[in-house]
C-alpha cells in the first residue's frame, strides 16, 4: 500500500491493513439500515393489513350510514315528486345494505306509482320471503302485493293474499274490507263477490256505516253483484263522507284523500252507466281522471 493510500487515527499513527480489514468486515456483517422508500412500503403494507383486519368490523357501519344517507335522499325526492331518483336513491341505499326491508318497501311503493308492477312485486316478494317476521310489515306488504296481483291478473293469487292478511287479525275490520275488496277487484266468480259481500257486511257491523272505504268496497261489490240502486245509496254517502272531510294538512294527505275520491268516483260512474245515466257517468268517471284515477299507478 502506497503512503497516499494509508489512514491515520485521531492522533496521527498510521492505521496498519489489518486493521482496515476488520473495520471493513465488520461494516459488511452489519445489518442494513432500510432506505426512507422501504419504510414506505413497510408502513403501507402494515396499514394494509390494519385495515383489513378492521374491514369485517367497520363494514357494517358504514353501510349502514350510507344506506340511511340515500335513504333520506329518496324521501326528499318522493316528497317533490321525483319517483326515478327516488327509485335511483333507494337502489343506491340496497347495494349499500341489501337486507334493509324499510328502502325495500319504499322502493316497492315508488316503482308502483312508476307503473313498474313487475319490479314492484319483486321488491315486495323479498319482503315476505326473506325480510324479517315483522307482523306489521308483512301485513303492509301482504296488502300491496296483492293489489298488484290483481293489476297483473292473477286474481286467484290475490285472494290467498288476501287470506293471508285475514288470518293475521280474522276480526279485525279493515283486514275484512281489504279482503272484501280484493275479492271484488279480482271478480274471478259470483261465489268470491258475495264471500267478499259477507266480508264487508261484517266490517261495518263492527265500526258502523260512516266509514266511506267501507261504505265505497259494499258499494262497488253491490254494483258488480248487479243492485246498482243499492249501490249507488252506498256511494253517494262514501263520496259525501270523503268530500266532508277535506281540511288543510301534509300534501301526501291531501293527495291521499283525492285519490280516495277518484275511486269512488270511478265506482259511482260504473253504476250510473249501469243504470243508463250516461250524462252522470261521464261526469264522474272524467272527475275521477282528473283526481288521479290509474289502476297501473296503484289508484283504483
Amino acid at each position: 500500500m502506497s503512503l497516499a493510500h494509508r489512514r491515520y487515527d485521531e492522533h496521527g499513527f498510521p492505521i496498519p491493513p489489518s486493521f482496515e480489514d476488520r473495520e471493513k468486515e465488520a461494516r459488511q456483517s452489519r445489518p442494513a439500515t432500510p432506505g426512507r422508500g422501504k419504510r414506505i412500503v413497510l408502513w403501507g403494507m402494515l396499514i394494509a393489513v390494519a385495515v383489513g383486519v378492521a374491514m369485517p368490523y367497520v363494514r357494517p357501519t358504514v353501510a349502514g350510514m350510507m344506506a340511511e344517507w340515500k335513504s333520506r335522499q329518496a324521501e326528499q325526492k318522493l316528497r317533490e315528486g321525483d319517483l326515478a331518483g327516488a327509485v335511483s336513491d333507494l337502489t343506491t341505499a340496497l347495494d349499500w345494505s341489501p337486507d334493509n326491508f324499510r328502502c325495500r318497501f319504499f322502493r316497492a311503493e315508488a316503482r308502483l306509482q312508476l307503473k313498474d308492477l313487475e319490479g314492484c312485486l319483486a321488491d315486495l316478494n323479498w319482503i315476505l320471503t326473506a325480510g324479517p317476521r315483522i307482523q306489521r310489515l308483512q301485513q303492509a306488504a301482504l296488502q300491496r302485493r296483492a293489489f298488484v296481483l290483481v293489476r297483473l291478473g292473477r286474481g286467484r293469487e290475490a285472494i290467498d293474499d288476501a287470506h293471508a292478511l285475514v288470518r293475521f287479525a280474522p276480526q279485525d275490520p279493515t283486514a275484512l274490507n281489504d279482503r272484501a275488496y280484493i275479492r271484488a277487484l279480482a271478480n274471478v266468480s259470483r261465489e268470491e263477490l258475495e264471500a267478499g259481500l259477507a266480508d264487508i257486511e261484517a266490517a261495518i257491523a263492527q265500526v258502523g256505516d260512516d266509514n266511506a272505504a267501507f261504505l265505497d268496497t259494499r258499494g262497488y261489490l253491490l254494483h258488480l253483484l248487479g243492485q246498482h240502486t243499492k249501490a249507488l245509496e252506498d256511494l253517494n254517502r262514501a263520496i259525501e263522507l270523503t268530500e266532508s272531510g277535506f281540511e288543510w294538512g301534509f300534501a301526501r294527505g291531501i293527495q291521499r284523500r283525492s285519490e280516495d275520491l277518484a275511486v269512488m268516483l270511478h265506482h259511482r260512474g260504473q253504476v250510473y252507466r249501469a243504470l243508463k245515466q250516461e250524462a252522470k257517468a261521464e261526469e264522474d268517471l272524467s272527475r275521477a281522471e282528473e283526481l288521479g284515477y290509474d289502476p297501473s299507478a296503484g289508484v283504483f
